[in-house]
C-alpha cells in the first residue's frame, strides 16, 4: 500500500488511502468500463465505415450497463467508510461530488484512450463533429449513471454528520423518555441524600405541559459532614437545620425531557433574590446532576439485566 503520510497531511492521506483501496478492489470492473468507453468512442468516430445501426445500439446498451454497474460498485455506501469520511470532516457535498468524479474520471480515461487509437489507427476520416459528440457522450456516461449512488451516499453522510454534531452546553448525552421521569426522581432522591456536601430541600416532577424535574438543594461544601456531626451532638436534626439555614447557598437544577431527545439541564444559585447561573456552586451542582443522569442509565441497565437473570 502506498504511504501517503510522508508527503501529505493525515486527513488527506486517509482519504486517498480509502480511495486507493476502493479502486484496487474494483479494478477489474473499472478497467472494463474504461475499455467499453474507449471502444464506443472509437466505434462512434468511425460509425459510417465500422458499425451498422443495430451493432451501435448494442454497444451503447452494453456500455450503459457497465457504467451503471461500476457506479453502484464504486459508491461510498459502506457505513465504515462513510463514518471515517464524516469523522474526518469531509462535507456531504464533497462526498456527493466524489461519487460523480470517480465514474466521470473513468469515462474520460476511456474516451481519451479511444480517441488516441482513432488518431493512431484510423480506418476512416476523423471528423471534429464526431470527436466533439463522442466527448459529450462520455461526459453523459460519467455523470448520469452515478447520480443515484451519489445521492444515496449524500443521504447517508448527512445522517452521519448529524450524529457527530456536538451537543449544546445544556444537553446531557443520555436519551431519557419523559415516562422515566418519576423513576429518575426516585434515583436522584436516593443518591443526593447520600451526598454529605448537599441537603435536599425539595424535588418535584411534572409531565403535564412539559416533562420537567426540579431539584433544589442547600450546598454545604466539604465541611458539611463535620457540621452535621456537631449539630447532631446538640440533639438537633442537622438536615432540618441546614434546610432552613438561609446563609447556605441554595442551588436549583431543572431537567427538561423530550421524547427521543437528550434532556436539557439548567442550574442556578439563588443570590440576593436573583438566579445566577455562572457561579462555582451552580456549575459544580450541574456537573453532579449530569453525572447522575448518566449513572441512572447504567443503573437502569443493570437492574434490567438482574430481572432477566
Amino acid at each position: 500500500m502506498v504511504n501517503f503520510r510522508s508527503f501529505l497531511d493525515p486527513k488527506t492521506s486517509i482519504i486517498l488511502r480509502l480511495a486507493l483501496t476502493k479502486a484496487i478492489q474494483r479494478a477489474p470492473l473499472s478497467i472494463c468500463m474504461a475499455i467499453s468507453i474507449s471502444v464506443l468512442t472509437y466505434t462512434l468516430i468511425f460509425s459510417e465505415t465500422f458499425a451498422a445501426g443495430q451493432t451501435l445500439w448494442l454497444l451503447l446498451l452494453i456500455t450503459a450497463l457497465l457504467t451503471i454497474t461500476t457506479s453502484l460498485a464504486l459508491e461510498y455506501d459502506t457505513k465504515d467508510e462513510l463514518d471515517v469520511l464524516v469523522y474526518l470532516g469531509v462535507s456531504p457535498s464533497d462526498i456527493f461530488k466524489l461519487g460523480i468524479l470517480r465514474v466521470l474520471t473513468l469515462s474520460l480515461i476511456g474516451y481519451f484512450i479511444g480517441l488516441a487509437f482513432a488518431l493512431i489507427i484510423p480506418i476512416g476520416q476523423v471528423l471534429n463533429v464526431k470527436v466533439f459528440y463522442t466527448f459529450l457522450l462520455s461526459i453523459l456516461f460519467g455523470v448520469v449513471p452515478p447520480l443515484y449512488s451519489a445521492f444515496k451516499s449524500l443521504n447517508v453522510s448527512l445522517l452521519g454528520r448529524r450524529a457527530f454534531r456536538p451537543l449544546s452546553e445544556t444537553e446531557i448525552p443520555s436519551i431519557i423518555s419523559p415516562s422515566e421521569i418519576y423513576e429518575l426522581k426516585e434515583f436522584m432522591d436516593d443518591v443526593l441524600n447520600d451526598h454529605s456536601e448537599l441537603v435536599v430541600v425539595s424535588t418535584s416532577a411534572s409531565v403535564d405541559e412539559e416533562a420537567e424535574l426540579l431539584l433544589v438543594c442547600r450546598y454545604l461544601g466539604v465541611a458539611g459532614r463535620e457540621s452535621a456531626a456537631f449539630i447532631a451532638s446538640t440533639g438537633l436534626d442537622p438536615v432540618k437545620v441546614f434546610r432552613e439555614d438561609e446563609t447556605l447557598p441554595l442551588v436549583t437544577a431543572r431537567l427538561r425531557f423530550r421524547e427521543g431527545k437528550c434532556p436539557s439541564l439548567n442550574c442556578w444559585e439563588r443570590k440576593r433574590d436573583k438566579n445566577v447561573e455562572n457561579t462555582f456552586v451552580a456549575l459544580s451542582f450541574g456537573t453532579l446532576i449530569k453525572q447522575l443522569v448518566i449513572e441512572y442509565k447504567v443503573y437502569k441497565g443493570r437492574r434490567r439485566a438482574d430481572k432477566l437473570d
